[in-house]
């Protein structure tokens, strides 16, 4: 499933798409001024009718076939000195509420439009409805994909647990970074925020249904320091027995890692991780810092990204390395989510 090969050895993580080069891969410059990005607006469920649709598409059995680690009936526990790589998420608080899975219907080359998921946060904001998640949750990079479709059918379940979602927001409109969408550009700009639309039984905003939302900052430098990250990985990259099939590594629960966070080796770019089991699946998820898990808030200072080692085999161990959304071009996608006033046609 994953692999090596001389120069890569990286996985995007919503649908574990491994990705392997002989050759490095050519980045757009940022410093031509014909490269330079611009926050493109995507439009995606904007009439009633539509966002029932979406809601429809998504029955039970749809929801259960996606792919994942068979599921294990062992109970072995993740031991104490493995948990900071990944464990069932126990803690409470805003987070069983703010964090999500994120269904989508993704064209792929061998199999047509296939059902897949990843994992969003609901940030604060002034319209009440912005979440944040990776770019290729939304919308595949030219890179890895040789055609322009966005992601269909897309779906947010915030406080998913054991198939059981209590409420469900479709997205109205997305905000990627251009280069991410058009260019051969990857990793140092995998993250967008999207715009929910508001509950169509209350008619009110996701942050006033669910009642929370994690707070998010900006700044100019990846981020350090000790974070948590959440997600809804449906593999575990070490198939290690008290992982494998688990609820936390099959989609069915939320799970968490933590660490000190270090620099991406292999490009100088805007991305940091730590040791993680997690893979495809929890793409999107949030990294936060001054996470307190009583309350379960934080800030969000990246998101899932790429599955890699920290360095060249056989030294190498596996790292979840996030995009961060500190950056002075995140707080332009953010501001133009959070500016969104929404009114079903």
């Amino acid at each position: 499933m994953l692999q090596y090969n001389n120069m890569h050895w990286v996985v995007l993580l919503g649908n574990l798409l491994a990705i392997v080069s002989a050759r490095p891969f050519e980045f757009a410059s940022r410093d031509n001024p014909q490269n330079e990005s611009y926050v493109l607006e995507k439009f995606l469920v904007t009439t009633t009718d539509a966002a029932q649709a979406v809601r429809d598409y998504w029955t039970p059995e749809r929801l259960s076939s996606i792919d994942h680690d068979p599921i294990s009936t062992n109970t072995t526990p993740v031991p104490a000195n493995e948990e900071y790589r990944g464990t069932e998420f126990n803690g409470q608080g805003d987070i069983p509420h703010t964090v999500g899975r994120l269904l989508y219907t993704e064209l792929t080359e061998e199999y047509g439009w296939r059902d897949s998921s990843c994992t969003a946060t609901l940030v604060q904001s002034d319209n009440k409805a912005t979440i944040v998640t990776a770019a290729h949750c939304l919308k595949p990079n030219v890179m890895t994909r040789n055609h322009t479709e966005w992601n269909e059918n897309i779906l947010f379940l915030p406080g998913f647990r054991d198939n059981l979602p209590q409420v469900n927001f479709t997205i109205n409109r997305a905000y990627l970074e251009s280069s991410w969408v058009y260019e051969g550009v990857t990793y140092f700009n995998d993250r967008a925020f999207a715009v929910l639309n508001s509950d169509l039984a209350s008619g009110k905003a996701a942050g006033l249904v669910i009642g929370a939302a994690q707070d998010i900052q900006f700044g100019t430098e990846p981020p350090y320091g000790t974070l948590y990250n959440l997600g809804y990985p449906r593999y575990s990259s070490d198939k290690e027995e008290f992982r494998y099939g688990s609820p936390a590594f099959t989609g069915r629960r939320l799970s968490a890692c933590y660490g000190e966070a270090e620099d991406w080796w292999r490009f100088p770019s805007d991305l940091a991780g730590f040791p993680c089991q997690m893979s495809g699946g929890s793409s999107g998820g949030p990294h936060l810092a001054n996470f307190d898990m009583q309350r379960g808030v934080g800030t969000v200072v990246a998101v899932n990204s790429i599955l890699d080692q920290n360095a060249p085999p056989p030294e190498g161990i596996v790292y979840e390395y996030g995009m961060s959304v500190t950056t002075s071009f995140s707080k332009l996608l953010y501001e133009a989510a959070q500016r969104v006033k929404l009114e079903l046609a």
